[in-house]
């Protein structure tokens, strides 16, 4: 049977070491043998049970009480034990965690689809599906708030790691920002941690951004192309694309969003339907 390390198992789970030994500690929920003199390491039906422990407390249950039933229960590892780098494919996992505020489990779940999937399957396997699960929680305002922000701030932490290029193969950044008083710009994050995969270097302006602001940097850095987002059509009518200078070359413009959808674009604007089709479109005029 396979054996695993403290780290090891911390790691998988998306917990403190720390957090382990308090629990092998308090609760009796630690690695089934020892050898004197050797590193305390975990089996696989250790590991069954912790898994257990920690889907529980992050439904709510108390850790006590947790514990208790993790113990008795028959660990199933639905997981292969062989799983140094391979990402937690749950979405029910990560609901429950974003229930809990459980900010460290999302991170480290994240980060590990990142790296092995990439950013766009990332965004449509959990990302979206987890924003979409907040839409629904309006009811339970308090609390849809608390995960919102708490959502909120890490996707722009983790997706912003995603997005720094070493060696760009654009000298001038493509430019990401949002129309004038839109809020919801975590699809330009995405956008940045993707075209980032492909070498691109960004410069992303985020919330609530003037038409003359991005005109101005329009003028500055001469992009080979400015993706705009729009979630609504009160801000994507506030976009004026008049005021954006004539320099050449001149930049494609490309429009995302729902807010943009039904909206006449100026000559030259195009729409994208998805990342996707963003990603294809910005990418043009760099030869991708």
């Amino acid at each position: 049977m396979s054996q695993f390390t403290v780290a090891v198992v911390a790691r998988r789970l998306g917990i403190a070491p720390a957090t382990l030994r308090t629990w092998d500690r308090r609760y009796g929920l630690g690695p089934g043998e020892h050898a004197a003199g050797s590193h305390r390491r975990y089996s696989e039906d250790d590991f069954g049970r912790l898994q257990v422990m920690r889907r529980l407390i992050a439904a709510g249950i108390a850790p006590g009480d947790a514990a208790k039933r993790a113990l008795a229960a028959d660990p199933e590892v639905k997981e292969s034990a062989d799983f140094a780098d391979e990402p937690v494919d749950s979405l029910a996992d990560l609901l429950l965690a974003l229930h809990a505020l459980d900010v460290n489990f999302i991170r480290t779940t994240l980060r590990a689809q990142l790296k092995s999937f990439g950013a766009i399957a990332t965004w449509h396997h959990s990302i979206a599906p987890l924003l979409r699960e907040l839409g629904e929680q309006w009811e339970e305002r308090d609390h849809a708030i608390a995960m919102e922000h708490s959502l909120s701030s890490l996707l722009m932490e983790i997706l912003g790691e995603s997005s720094q290029v070493e060696s760009p193969i654009n000298t001038r950044p493509i430019l990401l920002t949002s129309a004038p008083e839109e809020q919801h710009v975590l699809p330009l994050y995405a956008l940045a941690a993707a075209l980032a995969e492909k070498s691109i270097a960004t410069h992303l302006l985020g919330a609530r951004t003037p038409s003359r602001a991005i005109a101005a940097v329009i003028a500055k850095n001469g992009p080979s192309a400015v993706f705009i987002w729009s979630q609504s059509s009160q801000s994507s009518q506030l976009v004026d694309f008049s005021c954006f200078p004539s320099i050449r070359p001149a930049p494609r413009i490309v429009t995302g969003g729902p807010g943009f959808a039904e909206m006449p674009h100026p000559a030259g604007a195009v729409h994208a339907r998805s990342i996707d089709e963003a990603m294809s479109l910005i990418g043009g005029p760099l030869g991708l």
